[in-house]
């Protein structure tokens, strides 16, 4: 029987309309008004001349359909006439996205149903949610890009012919039918005692960033005060605001009880002042990480004693950034029950890079309205008694008198009186002109670029971020002793540390500094190292959480490339688009003759973006050479391989690092999306290249061991399509690597399926349904010859090196050898070559007369 969007003409209108429709499930009205949107017309009478004809469904490519099968090509038949008559019953696809078993299988009543699939769809099945494949969800496409939505139409249709090239996801931001990040895994708790923005709640509201931005966790916020930063908490989720400390105890347990139940396990206290809460947080069962701040005079002068005393009492992890911290909240508190870890924060604000720094102070100085040529001393903090803003005048004075082409600049004043009686001062020593009070500025660049010298004047300041802010830009500090913690810090040679209160001392220092260019530098440059080494803002995230119970994995990112400048844009901003931020990204440059260099410079400076690059003097000649290199050069505990042509959507990473939560997965890996040189979908999966080995399998997604995966589908070939697509245990990785040892220049074409035949022994393999990378497929010609030969000898070689890793079974050898003659087809060689090639190979094995490949042809 003629399927139903076959017409002829002796058709009767109306019952064929009737007979469709209890076909399709579908009322009669409803399938003419569907069938009229796409330009079908059913059960017309039609001319003789168009008897037979196929009424055409605009999801069906013909191009795609002819050249994925060039068996249908070669006959020259109309392929949508084919795929209907045939090709659905014979599991062909119509598109790069639309699975035709897969779509029956999901959907039985379809399969049950005689309308054919592909119609189904179009018609019925994505206003019902229905999926056309694993790599496209209707419902997740439909919420993200409303337009699409209010327009009423077929969202796959949108996507193929416009969406992908506008760059939407084909997910909507889900994998498969679970949306990333998956709840998200993990939630948060942060409470900071004020929105001020001051040092202490820029800290804590940038751990919820990097929660949110770098891991992609959830994140609720408690304010126990307003400021001008509740507008920044609240983009982080939701905000709860509990006044302090007129607040209703019931009040206060049911929200943290609410909070706790919707999945928040660790709470990440900040400060001494939020110690009134931490014992409702114990009691309501959070994990409570309490940041402490203070120093004794300030906990004293708030009377906060008592809040102390139960933060070292209550607190399961006691975060400090010093030993004087610790000491002063021992003097106060008395031992810390708890953990207690001493852990300066790190870094959150990356250092702009200054090309020339004289022009920079030129630049300053235009700002500030002084001399060109004066050199700047800066402080930065609120104008209070415990900031030093009295001393910092009376270093002034001093130094002024030594040093009068000096400027000193204070950043930050908030008591108008104190301000205008300092302007009074100024005007009546006569130094009105050498010393500028800066407002509170959201930007400090500019002023770290064009300073010579950090102050820190203060009475008592535990560990401020500007210290580590000035030294990350090479600029040394100077500070009192038994004042502030970050006194540990320069004492190690990136600053100068006087006498408590000696102001005399202190502006001796800055005189002696601002005479001696060379020991400035000097000491700048070991400040900027020593920043740079110890305190990484991801790396001081990364301890938080495993305080806090949640042990999160770094991912580094090796991009090894040769002469791929053309797409190194692109697959850098993939890179850096997605929603689990890398810890690290290297580019192995292997001595690429096309501009790579010069372009990946610029795209560093241009972008802005962290981005170490690795030249090599000379062409390695062996990819598998570059990825050990990145092992080797990688910090992070993941390494992601991603070729320099390739693209990821952007929850890649946040798809696959979840997995490595279980310690015992060694590899994870997303299904894979075809693309040709313009970017182009040639295929939305591959599933049709694994049907062979196992038509379900590479449907859903899975974690199992991987010495099944070996034995069941690795013997038989390489199923992993990309090494793009995979996430690694950097330990494992290398011990696969090593365990190659000489071995590894040998591998041309199979040096990736050689890494995971060793690593893959290791522990657990995850396998994401949703295509989330993009592998690139350049045309080239099918090669033959020598090089043929040795990619089947690679692969040969693999193959029995599996055998003698897991227990094969014979069907699955079979299956393997039928591989090997498979690949003497492609490359133009004959069949029985590849018995010729496994034969020496289990020769080589057991000690006869084989060859490895690279050694010569015989």
């Amino acid at each position: 029987m003629a399927p139903p969007w076959v017409a002829g003409p002796s058709a009767d209108g109306k019952a064929a309309r009737r007979r469709v429709a209890d076909r399709a499930r579908v009322s009669p009205s409803r399938l003419i008004r569907g069938a009229r949107r796409v330009g079908i017309s059913l059960g017309a009478r039609l001319p003789p001349r168009l008897a037979g004809a196929v009424v055409r469904n605009p999801l069906f490519d013909a191009a795609w359909y002819r050249s994925t099968y060039p068996d249908i090509a070669a006959t020259g038949v109309d392929p949508e006439r084919h795929y209907r008559l045939h090709g659905v019953r014979e599991g062909r696809d119509p598109n790069a996205i639309f699975r035709t078993r897969w779509y029956q299988e999901t959907y039985p009543d379809v399969a049950a149903g005689r309308l054919g699939p592909l119609d189904h769809y179009h018609l019925q099945g994505w206003r019902e949610g229905r999926d056309p494949g694993p790599g496209f969800c209707t419902e997740a496409y439909l919420d993200r890009y409303t337009d699409v939505r209010a327009n009423g139409r077929d969202p796959l249709l949108h996507y193929l012919r416009h969406g992908h090239e506008e760059g939407r996801d084909p997910l909507g931001g889900r994998i498969g039918r679970r949306e990333v990040p998956s709840g998200p895994a993990f939630r948060a708790l942060l409470v900071s005692h004020d929105a001020r923005a001051a040092g202490a709640q820029r800290v804590i509201l940038n751990v919820g960033r990097s929660l949110v931005m770098d891991f992609g966790f959830g994140v609720e916020t408690i304010l126990l005060g307003a400021g001008p930063l509740d507008g920044d908490f609240a983009q982080l989720g939701r905000v709860h605001r509990l006044s302090d400390p007129d607040r209703d105890p019931a009040e206060e347990r049911r929200l943290l009880e609410g909070i706790r139940a919707s999945g928040c396990e660790t709470a990440f206290v900040s400060t001494v002042v939020s110690g009134s809460l931490v014992a409702a947080l114990a009691d309501a069962g959070f994990r409570v990480v309490s940041l402490v701040h203070e120093l004794p005079g300030v906990i004293r002068g708030l009377k906060m004693e008592e809040r102390a005393r139960t933060l070292a009492q209550r607190a399961d992890v006691v975060v400090v950034p010093t030993r004087t911290v610790l000491a002063g909240l021992e003097e106060v508190a008395g031992p810390v029950a708890g953990r207690v870890v001493i852990r300066p924060q790190g870094l959150y604000s990356r250092p702009r890079p200054v090309e020339d720094r004289e022009e920079a102070r030129r630049a300053l100085c235009r700002t500030l309205e002084v001399a060109p040529d004066a050199r700047i001393v800066l402080a930065v903090g609120h104008a209070d008694l415990r900031k030093g803003y009295d001393l910092f005048l009376q270093v002034a004075i001093r130094t002024l008198a030594r040093s009068p082409d000096t400027v000193f600049v204070w950043v930050g004043w908030n008591d108008p009186a104190a301000h205008d009686w300092t302007l009074h001062d100024l005007r009546v020593l006569g130094i009105e002109d050498s010393v500028r009070l800066v407002p509170d500025v959201e930007d400090l660049e500019p002023f770290y670029a064009g300073t010579g010298i950090l102050l820190l004047p203060s009475r008592e300041d535990p560990f401020p971020s500007v210290v580590m802010e000035a030294l990350a830009r090479g600029i040394p500090a100077i500070a009192f002793a038994d004042a502030t913690g970050s006194a540990e810090l320069l004492e190690r040679g990136c600053g100068v540390v006087v006498p408590y209160l000696d102001v005399d001392a202190m502006a001796g220092a800055v005189a002696d500094l601002l005479a001696d260019p060379e020991r400035r530098d000097a000491l700048g440059r070991t400040g900027a190292g020593i920043v740079a080494a110890e305190h990484d803002w991801t790396d001081y995230v990364t301890e938080l959480l495993a305080l806090g119970g949640r042990k999160r994995r770094r991912v580094s990112v090796v991009v090894p490339s040769y002469d791929y400048a053309e797409y190194l844009a692109g697959r850098l901003e993939s890179i850096y688009a997605q929603t689990v931020t890398p810890y690290e990204v290297i580019v192995l440059d292997d001595a690429s003759t096309d501009g790579s260099l010069a372009l990946l410079e610029r795209l560093r400076s241009e972008r802005g973006w962290d981005l170490r690059i690795v030249p090599n003097g000379m062409n390695s000649g062996s990819v598998i050479r570059q990825w050990q290199r990145g092992v080797e050069m990688a910090r992070g505990d993941l390494v992601w391989i991603a070729e320099a042509d390739d693209l990821a959507d952007p929850g890649f990473l946040a798809a696959l690092v979840g997995h490595f939560d279980d310690e015992r997965v060694v590899m994870a890996y997303t299904q894979s999306r075809s693309i040709d040189a313009a970017g182009t979908i040639i295929t939305g999966d591959y599933l049709a290249d694994l049907a062979s080995i196992d038509p379900v399998r590479w449907t859903r997604s899975w974690v199992r061991p991987g010495s099944e995966e070996l034995a069941e589908s690795l013997a038989i070939r390489n199923t992993i399509a990309n090494v793009s697509a995979t996430l690694m245990d950097r330990e494992a990785l290398r011990a696969a690597l090593d365990d190659l040892g000489d071995e590894i220049g040998d591998y041309r074409a199979a040096g990736d399926y050689a890494v995971y035949a060793r690593l893959l022994t290791r522990g657990l393999l995850a396998f994401e349904a949703g295509p989330l990378n993009s592998h690139r497929l350049h045309e080239r010609s099918v090669t033959s010859g020598s090089y043929g030969r040795r990619t089947i000898e690679e692969v040969a070689r693999v193959q029995h090196e599996i055998r003698a890793r897991v227990t094969v079974s014979p069907q699955v050898r079979a299956m393997a050898d039928a591989h090997l003659r498979a690949l003497c087809s492609v490359f133009r060689l004959p069949s029985e070559l590849a018995a010729t090639i496994a034969a020496e190979e289990e020769a080589r094995r057991e000690g006869g007369a084989g060859r490895a490949p690279g050694d010569p042809a015989g």
